[in-house]
C-alpha cells in the first residue's frame, strides 16, 4: 500500500516529462483513467503502466458511443451527429490530461486521470472538459480570468480585471445502503447492493441517512461521524478541498460548498467530487 498522502501536483514537479512521470509511477503497476459523457458520469478504463505511458503524450482510442448513449447505454438519438451508428461509433482521441492526476483511497492508490476528447485534432463538442478548457482560452486572450466561488480580485493594483464567477455548491440525497433484499436482512454476509433493490422497490422505498427537516444541524451528521468526516477528509486526500459541508433541509440531504478555484480547475474538483 502506497502512502496515504496524496501527492496529487506530483506531475507538475516533473516538469511535463514522461520520464518523470515514470519515476513518479515507479512503483504502480496500474493507473485509471476516466472521460466525462453527457450524463456527467466518469466512463473509463483501468491500464496498465507500460501502456499508460506509451500513450501519455499521443492518446488513446476510445469509443465514440459514451456521448450517444445514457447511462444504461440506451441510445439518445438515432440521428445523433456526434456519434453515430452508421459511423459504427468510430473512436475518438483520448487525450490524458497530466496535471488532473489524483491519488485514489478508495482503490489501494491507484493513480487516476481525467481524460478530454478530439476528433481530427479538434475538441469534440460534447466533451465538457474540451468545452472548459476552450471557455478558459477565450476568457485570457479577452483579459478576463474564470473563477468557480464566487471570489472577486485584481491581478494588477492599477487595472481591475473581469472575473466570470460561478458559485459551486452541491446538494444531494445520503441513504442507508441496503442488500438486494433490503433493509430486514439481518444475514451480515449480504452484500449491500444499492442498484440490485431498487430493481424490485420503490426509491421511496431507500432509507435516508437522517430523518426529518433539520437544515444546519449540529447533531443529526454525528449519527454517521465515520462517513460525514470521511467525505471531507478524503476529498482534501484528493485536493478537491471542502469550504463547508452540513446538512440541509430535506430527509438525508447534505451539502458540500468547493474553495474558490479556476473554472479549468473546477472541471476537476467537481467530476472528483461526484
Amino acid at each position: 500500500m502506497k502512502s496515504e498522502i496524496n501527492n496529487t501536483k506530483d506531475w507538475a514537479k516533473c516538469n511535463g516529462s514522461s520520464h518523470g512521470l515514470a519515476e513518479i509511477l515507479k512503483n504502480d503497476t496500474r493507473v485509471q483513467l476516466a472521460g466525462i459523457d453527457c450524463d456527467g458520469q466518469l466512463r473509463g478504463k483501468v491500464m496498465s503502466k507500460e501502456k499508460f505511458l506509451s500513450i501519455v503524450d499521443s492518446g488513446f482510442g476510445m469509443s465514440s458511443a459514451i456521448f450517444g448513449w445514457d447511462m444504461h447505454d440506451m441510445l439518445f438519438d438515432e440521428n445523433n451527429t456526434i456519434a453515430s451508428s452508421e459511423q459504427g461509433y468510430a473512436d475518438f482521441t483520448s487525450v490524458v490530461d497530466q496535471l488532473s492526476m489524483r491519488r485514489l483511497p478508495w482503490a489501494q492508490n491507484m493513480p487516476f486521470f481525467l481524460l478530454r476528447f478530439t476528433a481530427n485534432d479538434q475538441a469534440v463538442s460534447a466533451c465538457g472538459r474540451s468545452m472548459i478548457k476552450m471557455l478558459s482560452k477565450n476568457l485570457a486572450e479577452a483579459g478576463c480570468k474564470g473563477v468557480a466561488g464566487g471570489m472577486l480580485y485584481t491581478i494588477h493594483p492599477s487595472k481591475c480585471q473581469v472575473v466570470l464567477m460561478a458559485e459551486v455548491e452541491l446538494e444531494f440525497f445520503n441513504y442507508q445502503t441496503p442488500s438486494e433484499d433490503g433493509y430486514h436482512d439481518q444475514n451480515p454476509s449480504k452484500r449491500k447492493n444499492l442498484a440490485a433493490f431498487l430493481r424490485n422497490h420503490q426509491p421511496s422505498d431507500l432509507r435516508p441517512l437522517t430523518d426529518g427537516m433539520f437544515g444546519y444541524s449540529v447533531a443529526r451528521p454525528m449519527a454517521s461521524s465515520d462517513f460525514f468526516f470521511d467525505v471531507i477528509d478524503t476529498c482534501a486526500r484528493l485536493d478537491c478541498q471542502i469550504e463547508s459541508w452540513h446538512t440541509e433541509s430535506g430527509p438525508g440531504v447534505f451539502e458540500a460548498a468547493l474553495r474558490v478555484c479556476e473554472i479549468e480547475e473546477m472541471a476537476d474538483r467537481v467530476s472528483l467530487f461526484k
